[in-house]
């Protein structure tokens, strides 16, 4: 898929989701905390995505099914695993969680509110 269609896409659907001006909506904003996208928001996203672009993938962006609750990726404290951080890695390519956080055991919010547009790009291009 070409990169600058997906973009504008993405950024329209987030605007739309958002009710932000597309103006407003980078390549670095945070989903989470930028853009403001509560989980109940994710489902919502989740379906556009997978009407627009025909996305055939197991889990949706940012799902989080089969991690939370999952004793081998999550510490009790609800930190990442080494497995929680491999699979999240590979649910979301292109992204990569940073060394000094992985160090300190990530929170699994902690990672997931770090996510950006240009992560959500990446996602939908890999497909």
């Amino acid at each position: 898929m070409d990169r600058e269609y997906v973009y504008k896409k993405s950024c329209e659907i987030l605007a739309d989701l958002t009710g932000l001006d597309i103006e407003e909506i980078t390549s670095d904003s945070t989903l989470m905390e930028d853009l403001g996208i509560e989980s109940f928001d994710l489902s919502d996203l989740n379906f556009k995505l997978k009407e627009i672009f025909k996305l055939k993938r197991e889990y949706g962006f940012l799902s989080i099914e089969g991690i939370a609750g999952n004793q081998e990726m999550l510490t009790e404290d609800n930190r990442l695993t080494e497995k929680g951080m491999e699979e999240i890695e590979k649910r979301m390519p292109g992204y990569k969680i940073s060394d000094s956080v992985q160090a300190d055991g990530a929170f699994l919010m902690e990672v997931l509110t770090g996510i950006t547009v240009d992560n959500l790009v990446e996602y939908l291009i890999a497909e």
